[in-house]
């Protein structure tokens, strides 16, 4: 049998904090899943991970390049950002499908080398009535690959889905890491 290799080795992630979480001990609820290099082992993991709308309020699953923690404070991090996608409770009918569009394009390199290379990660935080779908990067600073990975991911949502008023925004970690000083 013939494995597909991926350009990267990537990490699948899961957190789900509790009431006891603070500021200072959230990290102690992200749990490591798997590694994996070949789509085969990506299909595996992906096909036994709880889809979007079945995750309960408060649960967080990450997919990052092996070696990056999903957290603000790892080096490869810290400079960078993130491009947010909000689904509300109206196109919950689309949020699976367009969880693992994302995931597939990231993986598979559909954001061309250089964009992949300065993508870090995939977040997927379930709330209330929304569904949050952030594309983390590892330069905020780098204004033309920043708008590059955001055009690209819109292209990639509107050439699947037929969503009407789709925002994306991009948030550097350096306005979240002043505000939690």
């Amino acid at each position: 049998m013939n494995c597909i290799k991926l350009a990267h080795n990537w990490t699948f992630w899961f957190d789900k904090p509790d009431l006891r979480t603070t500021d200072g001990n959230w990290d102690q609820f992200l749990i490591k899943i798997d590694s994996f290099r070949k789509i085969e082992k990506f299909w595996s993991l992906f096909n036994n991970i709880l889809l979007p709308i079945h995750i309960q309020s408060g649960v967080n699953f990450h997919l990052f390049k092996s070696g990056i923690e999903p957290k603000w404070e790892d080096i490869h991090n810290f400079n960078g950002g993130k491009w947010m996608l909000i689904v509300s409770k109206q196109n919950y009918s689309i949020v699976n499908d367009l969880w693992e569009k994302t995931l597939v394009a990231l993986v598979s390199g559909m954001f061309g080398n250089l964009n992949t290379e300065n993508i870090n990660g995939i977040v997927l935080s379930v709330k209330k009535n929304i569904i949050k779908i952030a594309i983390w990067t590892k330069n905020s600073l780098n204004k033309n690959i920043q708008m590059n990975i955001g055009f690209l991911w819109k292209k990639i949502i509107k050439e699947n889905f037929h969503m009407t008023n789709l925002i994306l925004e991009y948030f550097p970690h350096a306005n979240y890491l002043l505000n939690s000083v």
